[in-house]
């Protein structure tokens, strides 16, 4: 018997949460944007690993409002393997779709948005260069919600990776819900 592809993707990322290796990525004004699974070596915004590695992303949500381009420290190529995005690089939005392949050197500026739902990309990254920059800071607010959520780390995109945990996953599910009254109300 034949197992779908996407049945054998959704075992494999509940066994790299069995391990321990999935982040869950909060946006600045707290929406779960997705999820980043490490099959090799764990990083975060406080600990970025300086050699190649990668990553699966789970991308699920994005809205334009959040949208920080920002470059990364190392070389990345970035293989979308399902669904797609826009993707901003050095000033121009163009539309991926999988299966797409994307490629930036380190002084790349570029961004994510529009994301189609339940997207799956692999993101793979060179040797370390430099540190983050980014083209515009989030809101004080948003910072105030990045240090409550991750423990005093702003995240260096506007996205906060944290591991994934049953105390985080509580206090994601409390922020998403009064997201959701506020939003109602307005």
């Amino acid at each position: 018997m034949k197992v779908p592809f996407s049945k054998l993707v959704e075992k494999y990322f509940n066994y790299l949460e069995r391990k321990g290796k999935k982040y869950v990525m909060v946006s600045y004004t707290g929406h779960v944007y997705g999820y980043r699974y490490f099959p090799l070596f764990e990083e975060t915004a406080d600990k970025v690993f300086p050699y190649p590695n990668f990553s699966i992303n789970q991308l699920m949500y994005s809205d334009e409002d959040e949208v920080i381009p920002h470059s990364h420290p190392w070389a990345v190529m970035s293989f979308i393997v399902k669904g797609g995005y826009s993707h901003y690089f050095n000033g121009k939005w163009t539309r991926k779709e999988a299966p797409a392949m994307i490629m930036m050197t380190s002084n790349g500026i570029h961004g994510i948005d529009k994301v189609s739902s339940d997207s799956v990309s692999i993101f793979c990254h060179w040797f370390k260069k430099k540190e983050w920059k980014i083209e515009k800071q989030p809101n004080a607010e948003g910072i105030s919600y990045a240090l409550t959520v991750n423990d005093g780390n702003i995240p260096h995109d506007g996205v906060a990776v944290i591991k994934y945990t049953p105390e985080i996953a509580k206090k994601i599910k409390i922020r998403q819900k009064a997201f959701a009254r506020i939003i109602r109300n307005t």
